[in-house]
């Protein structure tokens, strides 16, 4: 019967949803997100039919009216409900106020329930409405805890690994450790449930439903063969599902992360001295040594000199090399979030270390170690070569022995400084804030400069880890990799490939992205890009942007957020249907056509990161396992998928939206957020279980699909996207770990190595900017590293910064987004230009000065500095002040001082704007005492004008105009209107209503 009702309870939610599309469709239904989730079961399970859970319940809460509630600080009340359910047809619901010390509530059933067979594994449905996104960001959060006894009466609390963050249903899980399973391995017994760190005082409810204890099992998993890298691995490497007979379309050479060498005419040579292997660069900058006695077994057997004038050396990577793992345990040594946090040392330098052999293959060096730690033992084979200014060091060890490979520090320089390069990351949300550093040494004349980085392109390591340290003679400029064992307790094989690169000159020594240029790049430079939440009215939203366009702002790729995809919290990833309230399929289809007809690009959200239990696609084994086995979580309300899987199943699933929608654009969300070692499957199971490698490779054939399959330009979220610069056309400008907006403007590395690959957007997170100061500097920082302009969305009404953000960047990133930088100078506090070398040798860069030259002939002048002014050949630039012209005078952009004031104008083909910031500004062009934005595309006989916030303006015209017509709000005529015409400019009369004017001119 509980069956029957559950589907004649389906049937009735479909039907009522179908009712709810069809009064959004005609605007009459407006339900609040409490309203529309309310009495209703999930509609994605009925999607699906998903009408029995997973795992049979122990306890389903369908009659716990007598079941008992004990505080401990706080008040509370546990009853029956009906108000939220999932499974049958009641939940149970705490409505609770807690205390600031953190009041807690344990709910025991009126008996103790036995459970009579071993179990490794504890599921409960959780109904929560926190919105940790909104208005619950800085707000406590409560903890759920299961408390049991086992059958010789040994209590335990169990705790999930979560906190309560999440809004609506979501299934909370808790694998159990070692020794909890020992202590359950004949069953237990269910006291009840325990809700604590109730710190908040406003009146709360949680419903609970279908609470399990399981023994988890492990099916052999299925995967599909996918693309092979764009290079060879050696041989035994695990790839993956990589192993197929076709290519991915990179890395795109052998060489992959190399940095480039800009003599062009040099020599190397290697040759055996003595007991040692030198590998030697000669060109005219300089001659470069680095010499290899294997005496040690570690990378203190490298030594560098530096030899031009003066006479540079030094170890390079004292102490580095492999480190052995101490031991397989796996509990606790990496948090939900995938971030690696020891709770011990798990890898130390072996005990002993002997030479098996040592030689040379072709023209490469080659050494075989044994070595020893306290219980184990390994072989080690360390190869080098020489690539330009680059030493490669290849390191290979069977075996699952290798805990770490350790990059040492640089030992016997002289005056050593570590300067970190925007957008080189490698943080770890909320975690390890260190990353990749250049260390600087040598004096400002004769600088020297170093890097030492893993190829993420070959590595067989789990994840990457990071130092930053300077000591007298010292410094640490790098960090390692990492070798976590996966579920089974096994670590995988050893390889690597390191790079470490020494040159006089900075641009020498940062990596190379190996990646193809995006095929959208020269389009995506003609557009701003935003992502905008969708309300629950789809027509105001498209009201909002004709709008927009009403203010000649159509070179917008606009994308809808993850709310385009739900009504309240329900899922908002792998699906293909959005929400009810939203329209669903009708609706979509809809708003897509409706916004592209207004000349903007149109994208829809996804991701394959995260996916919420309640999804139609959900399935346990679908979930990233960590090394304890237990399941990785992700965003709030979800858990991470494997890559493994998803890399096969985004094909699918985004060419049905594709075919529903006709997209011209992408929003692929997360994926550029996390380092490739983030998502890191450990589960024995899948291939490439441990390695950071798979990730990679997946996550890059996926975003290459995306961009193929939108039909347009595809942008993810950033902050650690250099890996996949090309890959995907461009990633939000924010950088994790270091802080672009108050830190030194350094923008060689995402010039020279991301520019030319894609086109990444903004500056920062525009949540920062809140004045015209601060929106300056994200205007002045979007320029001169060289990214697409985000559009500074409004509400109801136009605002001044929206029409700023678009018209001042518009027509200057179309020109230098699609070109390749030709030079980069920085000044000194007298304007003197010089090089990056010579800039970070003395601290000039530090005021982000900068003049930067593009192929195309554009030069741009930024000033970042947040208190002086610049005086350059064209302008005074104050802080955070810009001038732009190409060769030809066809475009000007500037936002300088004129008269002593800070002015904005733009000269460009499509448009000229002007803003005197609230003073009279006259311009070649036209005059306003506003905003005045000139349209050149209504032909050549005549023009469009919008005034924004004027009492006067005037265009520069030979004659009068022969006839004014003023526009309304929705571009009809309002009238006709009158002006005078004096010294060549032409005022019209301003009418009430209207947004701009056309002026038809003599032919």
């Amino acid at each position: 019967m509980k069956r029957i009702f559950i589907l004649i309870l389906a049937m009735a939610c479909m039907l009522s949803y179908m009712l709810i599309a069809a009064c959004f469709d005609k605007k009459s239904v407006k339900m609040e997100q409490d309203q529309l989730r309310q009495w209703e079961r999930p509609y994605e399970l009925d999607w699906a039919g998903r009408f029995e859970d997973t795992h049979p319940s122990l306890v389903d809460f369908e009659n716990p009216d007598d079941w008992v509630l004990e505080a401990n600080g706080g008040s509370a009340k546990f009853e029956r409900s009906r108000e939220q359910f999932i499974w049958g047809k009641y939940s149970g619901k705490i409505v609770y106020s807690g205390t600031p010390d953190g009041a807690d509530f344990i709910i025991s059933p009126p008996q103790p329930i036995k459970i009579p067979e071993a179990f490794t594994a504890i599921n409960i449905w959780v109904w929560n409405w926190h919105f940790q996104w909104a208005k619950d960001r800085n707000e406590p959060r409560a903890v759920l805890g299961v408390l049991l006894e086992t059958v010789t009466g040994e209590a335990y609390e169990i705790p999930f690994p979560r906190e309560l963050d999440w809004p609506e249903w979501y299934l909370l899980h808790v694998g159990l450790s070692g020794k909890q399973r020992e202590a359950f391995s004949r069953g237990g017994i269910f006291k009840g449930l325990r809700l604590s760190n109730c710190k908040r005082s406003d009146e709360l409810s949680v419903y609970f439903d279908n609470l399990s204890f399981y023994r988890e099992e492990f099916p052999p998993l299925h995967f599909e063969v996918e693309p092979k890298p764009g290079i060879d691995l050696p041989e035994g490497q695990r790839l993956g599902v990589h192993t197929g007979s076709e290519r991915l379309p990179f890395p795109t050479r052998e060489e992959t992360m190399l940095p480039v060498n800009l003599e062009e005419k040099f020599t190397t040579e290697f040759l055996q001295e003595n007991n040692a292997f030198v590998f030697r660069y000669k060109g005219p900058d300089g001659t470069l040594e680095y010499r290899y006695r294997p005496q040690s077994g570690d990378f203190s057997d490298i030594t560098t000199l530096w030899e031009n004038g003066a006479v540079n050396k030094f170890y390079p990577m004292n102490e580095g090399g492999v480190r052995i793992a101490v031991d397989n345990n796996v509990e606790g040594l990496i948090d939900r979030y995938g971030a690696y946090i020891t709770k011990e040392v798990k890898a130390v330098a072996p005990e002993k270390i002997e030479l098996i052999e040592s030689g040379v293959r072709g023209d490469n060096a080659f050494s075989r170690w044994k070595i020893y730690g306290k219980e184990q033992s390994a072989e080690v084979e360390y190869v080098f070569r020489l690539w330009q200014k680059s030493l490669i060091i290849d390191v290979y060890s069977s075996g699952g022995q290798i805990g770490e490979v350790s990059f040492g520090a640089a030992k016997g320089i002289q005056n050593p400084r570590l300067v970190h390069v925007p957008y080189w990351t490698g943080e770890d949300i909320g975690a390890n804030k260190e990353r990749p550093a250049v260390l600087v040494m040598g004096t400002a004349d004769k600088p020297l400069f170093m890097t030492v980085f893993a190829d993420h392109y070959r590595t067989g390591a789990s994840r990457f880890y990071f130092q930053n340290k300077v000591e007298k003679e010292a410094a640490v400029c790098s960090g390692g990799t990492s070798y976590i064992p996966k579920t089974n307790g096994e670590r995988n094989d050893c390889y690597e490939r390191i790079f470490l690169t020494v040159s006089p000159r900075f641009e020498e020594i940062l990596p190379t992205v190996d990646n193809p240029p995006s095929v959208w790049r020269d389009i995506a430079s003609e557009y701003l890009v935003f992502n905008r939440g969708a309300s629950m009215d789809r027509e105001k939203d498209y009201e909002h942007w004709k709008l927009t366009a009403r203010y000649g702002i159509r070179k917008l790729i606009v994308m809808d957020h993850e709310v385009g995809w739900r009504d309240g919290a329900e899922s908002f990833t792998f699906r293909t249907i959005p929400a009810p309230g939203k329209g669903g399929n009708k609706g979509q289809k809809k708003y897509a056509d409706r916004v592209r007809k207004l000349g903007m690009r149109y994208g829809i959200y996804n991701n394959y990161t995260d996916l919420i239990p309640v999804n139609e696609h959900w399935s346990e084994d679908l979930v990233v396992r960590l090394p304890d086995g237990s399941w990785e979580t992700a965003w709030f309300r979800c858990y991470a998928p494997k890559s493994q899987k998803t890399v096969s199943m985004e094909p699918k699933i985004t060419s049905e939206i594709q075919k529903k929608f006709n997209l011209n654009a992408g929003c692929l969300d997360v994926h550029t957020a996390i380092t490739p070692w983030m998502r890191v499957d450990y589960d024995e199971r899948v291939p490439g279980a441990g390695t950071l490698l798979s990730q990679f490779y997946d996550f890059g054939q996926l975003m290459l699909h995306q961009q193929q399959v939108w039909n347009g330009p595809t942008f993810s979220e950033g902050g650690n996207h250099y890996y996949y610069n090309g890959l995907i056309t461009g990633s939000n400008g924010d950088d994790r770990g270091y802080n672009i907006s108050d830190n030194p403007w350094l923008v060689d590395f995402d010039l020279l190595k991301l520019h030319p690959l894609g086109c990444d957007v903004g500056f920062v997170h525009d949540r920062q900017m809140v004045n015209d100061d601060s929106w300056d500097r994200f205007f002045a920082g979007t320029i001169a590293y060289g990214h697409l302009g985000k559009f500074l969305d409004y509400r109801d009404d136009m605002k001044p910064i929206s029409l700023r953000s678009y018209y001042m960047l518009q027509q200057l990133q179309s020109s230098y987004a699609k070109a390749l930088v030709k030079e980069i100078l920085y000044a000194d506090k007298n304007g003197n230009l010089m090089d990056i070398s010579t800039a970070v040798a003395t601290d000039v860069y530090r005021r982000s000065q900068l003049r930067i030259k593009y192929d195309n002939g554009l030069i741009i002048w930024v000033n970042g500095h947040n208190e002086d002014h610049w005086e350059t050949p064209d302008a005074i630039l104050p802080p955070n002040g810009y001038y732009a012209k190409d060769t030809k005078g066809k475009l000007i952009v500037f936002s300088a001082l004129i008269n002593g004031s800070r002015a904005d104008y733009v000269h460009a083909p499509a448009y000229d704007y002007m803003d005197g910031r609230g003073k009279w500004l006259e311009t070649p062009w036209g005059a306003s005492d506003g905003k005045l934005i000139i349209l050149k595309n209504k032909g050549e006989h005549s023009i469009e004008v919008i005034p924004f916030n004027t009492q006067q303006f005037a265009i520069v015209l030979d004659n009068p105009p022969v006839n004014v017509s003023a526009l309304d709000i929705a571009g009809k005529k309002i009238g006709a209107t009158t002006g005078s015409f004096r010294n060549g400019m032409y005022y019209p009369a301003i009418v009430a209503g209207a947004v701009s004017y056309v002026l038809e001119l003599n032919k």
